[in-house]
């Protein structure tokens, strides 16, 4: 009776590191933006050492006319914040072109990514807040 006992916690220790591990996996698959001029756009987000990055797999919308293709790490240095349990932080991709179309300036600014369901996350810029100095990026998880 006490083997049985034993194996049975140990099975549930075992499940629950399990589910742990799962749930720091959140943000990793392929997210599609959607409901403004980018939508289409398609980012396949993976673990990268002790991070995360997301990498564009598919340009569309307004996107394209600013210089970003396939193969763009979008996102990087993305990981859990640690303040809060629906949110990650990490680093936005941002590209400017000049008056001849080519693609003059790039670089990361921080953003937040946050969960309003398992499969639909909007990404904030470093205010952390929906009226921050952009409106908010929202995306759906398509596998």
């Amino acid at each position: 009776m006490r083997n049985s006992s034993y194996i049975l916690v140990i099975a549930m220790l075992l499940l629950s590191f399990s589910a742990c591990n799962k749930g720091s996996d959140k943000i990793a698959g392929s997210w599609e933006r959607f409901d403004d001029e980018s939508s289409g756009t398609v980012v396949k987000v993976e673990k990268v050492g002790d991070a995360y990055e997301g990498k564009i797999t598919h340009v569309s919308g307004n996107l394209s006319e600013l210089g970003f293709e396939e193969g763009d790490v979008k996102w990087k240095e993305i990981a859990p914040d640690t303040n809060e349990k629906k949110r990650y932080s990490g680093k936005d991709l941002i590209k400017a072109i000049d008056n001849n179309n080519q693609v003059a300036k790039t670089e990361y600014v921080d953003i937040y990514f946050e969960f309003l369901s398992n499969d639909i996350m909007q990404v904030l810029d470093s205010s952390g807040a929906q009226g921050g100095t952009s409106r908010p990026q929202k995306w759906r998880r398509i596998n």
